[in-house]
């Protein structure tokens, strides 16, 4: 598991936790449980819990492209995760 796929789950939990979108922070926690190992999820769900009292990603560029992406695709996003 590579760092950068810790990123982009992280901030998009968070990004969905921000957005009030309750149904995929479900599915995006579900699925980093899932797939991934016990202490992989755990590094998971301390960083999304960080963003929230000092987000280190606001500026940069990925995390405005994911906040985005999930405003415009949450729902087949979503509709992705359930068919997993």
């Amino acid at each position: 598991m590579s760092f950068s796929l810790i990123k982009i789950i992280s901030c998009a939990i968070f990004i969905a936790e921000k957005k009030n979108n309750k149904i995929l922070t479900m599915l995006l926690i579900d699925y980093a449980k899932t797939q991934l190992s016990k202490s992989q999820y755990i590094y998971i769900m301390m960083l999304s819990i960080c963003l929230h009292e000092k987000n280190i990603f606001e500026n940069d560029i990925f995390y405005k492209l994911l906040t985005v992406y999930i405003e415009l695709y949450s729902t087949k996003i979503c509709r992705s995760l359930i068919l997993l």
